[in-house]
């Protein structure tokens, strides 16, 4: 018993086990988002449906979702990019208030057939909305892992890419001869020309 909990231990405090804490802790804090926010549209204002109010719900959470999980779990830092973070992002984030509509289209046909009261319908809502959060946690870390590390491993290569001398694509190559005299800098102002300096140097 000792032995797993070290291990365990052990594995919390890799990088790995940080990122996926960080990760948790962060649907953490967007489930209570949404959970709030449904609540208080659901259950105490009570102006629109199950479904409306789910929808609202989880598109305020996604707001703080992406930058908790760009930022704090996978470290990225700078301006994000358009089609290859915000878009998958969002179309992720999509198909995932389309399944806690589903639910909660659901949990709302139950809590009707069943006379629930306004208390009872709320907490059938909210845990259809658990639910739904559920299902994806471990599909949305493993695209996330896929989605912010591969912007992290192209620009890494075209760092390696530029020390090793190779051309990035879109740019002409540099000539060899082109490359050392950028490297030693200007010449001296009061250097001689090539001819003048072999014509004083036989003289």
């Amino acid at each position: 018993m000792l032995h797993i909990a070290r291990r365990a231990l052990w594995w919390l405090q890799s990088s790995q086990g940080v990122k996926y804490t960080r990760y948790f802790l962060g649907s953490v804090i967007t489930t209570v988002i949404s959970f709030l926010t449904l609540t208080i549209l659901y259950g105490v204002v009570h102006r629109w449906g199950a479904v409306t109010c789910t929808v609202i719900a989880n598109v305020v959470a996604t707001i703080p979702a992406y930058w908790l999980n760009r930022t704090w779990t996978w470290g990225k830092t700078g301006k994000s990019d358009t089609w290859r973070e915000v878009v998958p992002f969002w179309v992720a984030s999509l198909a995932g208030i389309a399944i806690s509509m589903v639910t909660a289209a659901w949990a709302a046909d139950l809590a009707r057939a069943h006379h629930l009261h306004r208390l009872g319908q709320t907490v059938l809502v909210d845990g259809a909305n658990l639910a739904a959060y559920g299902v994806l946690f471990i599909g949305k870390y493993l695209l996330f892992e896929r989605l912010f590390l591969a912007a992290e491993r192209r620009r890494r290569a075209g760092a390696d890419d530029l020390r090793a001398g190779s051309v990035p694509e879109g740019l002409a190559p540099v000539a060899p001869a082109a490359r050392t005299a950028l490297a030693s800098g200007p010449a001296p102002s009061d250097a001689l020309p090539l001819e003048e300096a072999v014509t004083a140097s036989v003289d």
